[in-house]
């Protein structure tokens, strides 16, 4: 299999137009850059899904957001759009993502610029496909739902219960 390559950026987010592969990158924490899409649909609740036991992190666990790292010679929305497609089996147009905040997530030996977006899912669950290994599976939850499950089983989940909260605050906006 082959491996990442990835584009190298300053702790602000300006290109260094260097490149290294994905394992060097994780193990010397260069700076590169990462989207989160959030998927939620008109009730208000969150597609949260199962994350493969063939990932290098968090295999085995729930995640509240789809993504991945932004590849050379890619931005992040057009990453967003291949996570999408990739991960679940949903097209998206650019102008159906809702940009969210870019955040610094600095805990070396992973620094990351993390661009987020947000997607209002309006079809059938059942169209969704999982072809690349990524996620196992998918299923809508409610904010109590993902805050009292990460609360009280942390490990069985990739993300916290604090960040969620402060995402799902964006979403209720």
């Amino acid at each position: 299999m082959t491996q990442e390559i990835f584009d190298l950026y300053d702790e602000e987010d300006k290109p260094l137009n260097k490149t290294k592969p994905r394992s060097e990158v994780h193990k010397n924490g260069d700076w590169h850059r990462v989207v989160h899409i959030y998927v939620y649909n008109e009730q208000g609740q969150v597609m949260v899904h199962l994350r493969s036991l063939f990932k290098d992190s968090k295999p085995g666990c729930f995640d509240a957001r789809f993504g991945g790292h932004v590849t050379t010679g890619m931005d992040y929305l057009d990453t967003a759009l291949l996570e999408l497609r990739q991960e679940i089996g949903l097209v998206v147009r650019a102008e159906e993502l809702q940009i969210g905040p870019k955040e610094k997530n600095a805990q070396f030996p992973n620094n990351e610029h993390v661009q987020v977006y947000f997607y209002c899912f309006r079809g059938n669950e059942k169209d969704l496909r999982f072809s690349d290994q990524e996620v196992v599976e998918a299923k809508w939850m409610n904010k109590e739902e993902v805050i009292n499950s990460m609360n009280s089983d942390p490990q069985k989940w990739a993300g916290t219960a604090e960040r969620f909260l402060q995402v799902f605050k964006l979403l209720a906006k």
